[in-house]
């Protein structure tokens, strides 16, 4: 067993109070085959400097000091020149169990798998564990490990990379898929990929890996407009990637973790006035698919409480040119994030597609009768229901695609089209 090396891949980025002891868990594994690959994305505290005492007293370690770029360019850097058969990753503030890297390693041996996973412990106390279980991952039992984690039951195989061992040829095809700029949630995305091209893996419901719950980090740090926003893009992409890899999934089930995720997450989070920049009946346009909006110059005609979730869930997407926003009553809807513009100011930009961005629908006909009355052309105005997306959907641009339960109307009016209809 000892002629397998281990790639051990830590990102780190200023946690000078942690990462002495997560370097350590490691150094002392009983497992000794290892490659221990300590990746400084930029760190401006202590962190390079102690990671490099460490190498300097240990032949195993090599440290990789790169500009800071985030957490999946730093997993990504250390994957290209990790040279270990296996590859695990460890958070720089985590810390393992001596024995785990020999355990998940004996169980990675024992049968033909691309990965094998354990539990976790929360600071040193809670353990969140795994059913024991080897699984076989054919078409059916790919759709059940998946919509179990959705349905958060029964659970077979946790989103975390941290507490797995992989195949070092799997996860570099895996992880290659994760977008770089993915700040957070990025296990979120890497677990759709890997349950979806993996052929088996083990479960051990031992916990050996020490999660650092801490109020400082990226994911538990102060919640914003940003925040919730990225969660948002998260979500959106998450659902677009299950939709597409899993053909037989149950596109409601999926439809309903998009939408509660990010409302629970919002609700938890957000205090005081900010909670009304968020309205929930006007979150399921989030289970819209995006894509008619990509490479498009749009402009967003509505600053109310419609017009600003929709802003919220659109703004994330670079694919995405936000040319303006406007309102007829433009001075009482200003906010923190954009300038509101009245009216007219679209009649002095460049644009492919106005977006309604009101609730009622003799509303949204009125300001459509007018943009037309002003020489828009009806291909470049669409209306989608914020509160179904299905229900009462003005047919302003021609085309209707039914999607995942959902109307989204095309500006393309040669192109009906229906998919998984609801």
């Amino acid at each position: 067993m000892e002629s397998y090396k281990i790639s051990v891949i830590v990102p780190i980025y200023n946690i000078s109070k942690y990462v002495a002891k997560c370097i350590e868990s490691i150094i002392a594994q009983t497992y000794k085959n290892l490659q221990i690959i300590l990746v400084d994305d930029g760190s401006t505290d202590d962190s390079a400097k102690i990671a490099d005492d460490f190498a300097k007293s240990d032949g195993r370690i090599t440290v990789l000091h790169k500009a800071n770029g985030g957490l999946v360019s730093a997993r990504k850097a250390g994957l290209d020149v990790a040279e270990g058969s296996y590859i695990s990753f460890v958070d720089g503030d985590d810390w393992l169990d001596l024995n785990m890297y020999e355990e998940l390693l004996h169980l990675a041996l024992s049968a033909d798998v691309d990965f094998v996973e354990c539990g976790y412990k929360e600071n040193g106390e809670k353990a969140i564990g795994v059913p024991n279980g080897s699984y076989v991952l054919n078409a059916e039992m790919r759709k059940i490990v998946v919509e179990n984690w959705l349905k958060g039951e029964n659970i077979l195989c946790k989103n975390n990379l941290f507490s797995k061992l992989y195949k070092r040829d799997f996860i570099k095809r895996v992880y290659d898929k994760v977008p770089n700029d993915m700040s957070f949630g990025e296990d979120f995305i890497a677990f759709v990929y890997m349950i979806n091209e993996a052929n088996a893996f083990i479960a051990s419901n031992k916990s050996f890996y020490n999660y650092t719950i801490r109020t400082d980090s990226l994911s538990q740090g102060p919640i914003t407009k940003k925040t919730v926003t990225s969660q948002i893009y998260l979500r959106s992409y998450v659902r677009r990637q299950l939709l597409e890899n899993y053909v037989n999934i149950d596109m409601a089930l999926v439809n309903d973790w998009a939408f509660n995720s990010v409302y629970n997450y919002m609700i938890w989070h957000i205090e005081g006035s900010d909670k009304d920049f968020y309205k929930k009946k006007y979150l399921k346009f989030i289970i819209n698919d995006f894509s008619v909006f990509f490479n498009k110059k749009l402009v967003i005609y509505g600053a109310g409480n419609v017009g600003k979730t929709f802003y919220m869930q659109l703004c994330p997407y670079s694919q995405i040119d936000i040319v303006g926003w406007v309102d007829k009553n433009y001075n009482k809807c200003q906010n923190d994030y954009r300038t509101v513009e009245p009216v007219e100011y679209i009649f002095s930009i460049d644009f492919d597609l106005i977006l309604i961005a009101v609730q009622n629908k003799d509303n949204a006909i009125l300001i459509r009768n007018n943009l037309l009355e002003k020489g828009v052309s009806v291909e470049k105005i669409l209306w989608i229901n914020p509160i179904t997306g299905i229900d009462n959907t003005i047919l302003i641009s021609g085309g209707v695609q039914r999607y995942s339960g959902f109307i989204v109307v095309y500006p393309n009016s040669r192109f009906r089209r229906q998919q998984n209809a609801a």
